[in-house]
């Protein structure tokens, strides 16, 4: 090992863990899934439910592959419903929002949480 170099920046070359992230603990859905299993909730927060779909779920599912609604939807949400979020959260924030470059939906906190953290944790880096 280099002397100049601190034992704890020495990383294994095919450790796929970065040593700014080692620390991290587990994650809100891990310790969540955890408290709901010791408990007996329902873990919605997941996908978890142990219960069937209501029949009216299942016959818009139906009705939505029979009309060949089959496709995914923007990655940054369905156009219907940024253009309904920025039709209710620019009154809110007092000017007129872009549905398609100023609203972002995502399919999850981690989602929406990982490309901010990602862009502060890199030296590197720096917001334009």
């Amino acid at each position: 090992m280099p002397a100049s170099l601190p034992p704890e920046s020495i990383q294994h070359p095919y450790d796929p863990v970065a040593l700014r992230v080692r620390d991290f603990g587990a994650t809100v859905f891990a310790e969540f899934t955890a408290l709901a299993n010791a408990s007996g909730a329902v873990n919605l927060g997941q996908g978890f439910p142990n219960f069937a779909a209501p029949d009216f779920v299942k016959a818009a599912a139906k009705a939505a592959i029979a009309a060949d609604l089959n496709q995914y939807a923007r990655g940054a949400g369905h156009p219907r419903l940024v253009q309904a979020l920025a039709a209710t959260y620019s009154p809110l924030l007092g000017r007129k929002l872009d549905p398609f470059t100023e609203i972002v939906v995502t399919t999850g906190a981690t989602e929406a949480i990982l490309p901010p953290s990602r862009h502060w944790s890199i030296p590197a880096t720096r917001s334009s």
